[in-house]
């Protein structure tokens, strides 16, 4: 039974290595800009964050786009048309977010954990998209927390490929919200921050 274990083990290990990373480090500085809105996701992870979620990773969607991926104490930065948009977090639970976003305008979203909270079901990882406003209580915490995450980038063609693997049920879970079920967070126009 042990050796079992052990080779089940050593398997695990050889498959979760041989996947191509999704997402490295930068340094790049993006501004927003007169074509695009720019979208900050942050995803803290210290404490009861990472132990709650297990730190698996999370998916981040614009509509059946993958933008990105993060583990806890990572951001990365999106640019974005403007217009209205689903934002749409996949691992464990679903969440999603309605963004209408304004060329020009800096935007946050706090990815954080909150257990209980399950629109779609699953119970691995209940992370939320909270939009960060200038009045939000999460604001000033954010901007400490952006100090502390590695920023990331996507590597979009590894992106690209492991969107392939999940486009459906993401297509699907889009499908049932625009029915009807599951609930979004809103993030308005005017929801713009500074820069952190």
């Amino acid at each position: 039974m042990l050796k079992k274990v052990v080779i089940l083990f050593i398997l695990a290990l050889v498959l979760f290595s041989c996947s191509a990373p999704l997402m490295m480090k930068t340094e790049k500085d993006i501004s927003a800009d007169d074509q695009y809105a720019l979208i900050t996701f942050l995803r803290p992870g210290s404490g009861l964050t990472s132990f709650v979620s297990g730190d698996q990773p999370s998916e981040v969607w614009d509509g059946d786009n993958l933008i990105g991926v993060l583990r806890g104490d990572q951001y990365f930065q999106y640019k974005a048309k403007p217009g209205k948009h689903l934002f749409v977090r996949r691992a464990g639970n679903w969440a999603l977010l309605e963004a209408e976003l304004d060329a020009g305008k800096h935007y946050g979203v706090l990815m954080k954990s909150a257990p209980g909270w399950k629109p779609f079901g699953g119970n691995k990882t209940n992370i939320i998209l909270i939009p960060l406003t200038k009045d939000s209580e999460w604001i000033a915490q954010s901007q400490e927390w952006v100090k502390k995450c590695v920023a990331l980038e996507p590597i979009d063609e590894n992106l690209a490929n492991y969107e392939k693997k999940f486009i459906k049920r993401v297509q699907d879970t889009i499908a049932k919200y625009d029915k009807g079920s599951g609930e979004a967070m809103f993030l308005e126009p005017e929801d713009n921050i500074d820069e952190f």
